[in-house]
């Protein structure tokens, strides 16, 4: 199994959904786009994604964030 790898990107649309996730919560999204203001969110807890198919397996919300500040 490879080691799992960090990397950065501000090309959101390479991003797929996963059948199953929580649906986006607007209050959720709200939430925690105090917390990035506040706390640099999005350092300390990156996107999760499946590598082969770029599918969020966790993070939609702060997917959703990051999309709306670009």
């Amino acid at each position: 199994m490879n080691k799992p790898q960090i990397q950065e990107t501000t090309d959101y649309k390479i991003f797929k959904g996963v059948v199953g996730n929580r649906v986006i919560n607007s209050t959720n999204v709200a939430n925690i786009t105090k917390s990035i203001a506040k706390e640099n969110l999005l350092a300390q807890n990156p996107i999760l994604v499946e590598e082969e198919t770029m599918r969020v397996l966790d993070g939609q919300h702060r997917l959703e964030v990051a999309k709306a500040n670009k």
